[in-house]
């Protein structure tokens, strides 16, 4: 049988932007973070499981059912990396302080350490 051609998963990313609201009844001010759209990520073949943001935000580590990490860099025309040698979905991301160090579990029992730079 043919096996057919995976699909590619995108990420939509939105960042919380304030509005200010004053209600004229009352004159109160409250903020509200209302969500806006601010691009799309297409790499992973198959469903992301877990996602963690760098402490600095200018990348995001995603896992994902097809067995890989990626670390996307937020900046415009930077191509992500994948991270490959897990043989499971990877259920769970962490990302170290410094950015410099990225931690992924899988089905496949093992846990593993990724060296990573801003560049990825």
């Amino acid at each position: 049988p043919k096996t057919p051609k995976p699909q590619e998963i995108s990420i939509k990313i939105y960042s919380m932007k304030t509005v200010t609201a004053k209600s004229s009844v009352r004159q109160v001010v409250s903020d509200v973070k209302e969500p806006e759209f601010k691009r799309v990520l297409n790499g992973h073949t198959d469903q992301v499981l877990s996602a963690a943001f760098t402490s600095s935000m200018k990348q995001l580590v995603s896992g994902s059912l097809d067995n890989t990490v990626m670390v996307w860099n937020l900046k415009q025309n930077m191509y992500p990396w994948r991270f490959t040698g897990h043989t499971g979905p990877v259920y769970s991301i962490a990302v170290s302080l410094s950015g410099n160090r990225i931690v992924s579990g899988s089905e496949d029992e093992t846990v593993r350490v990724w060296k990573n730079t801003e560049e990825g």
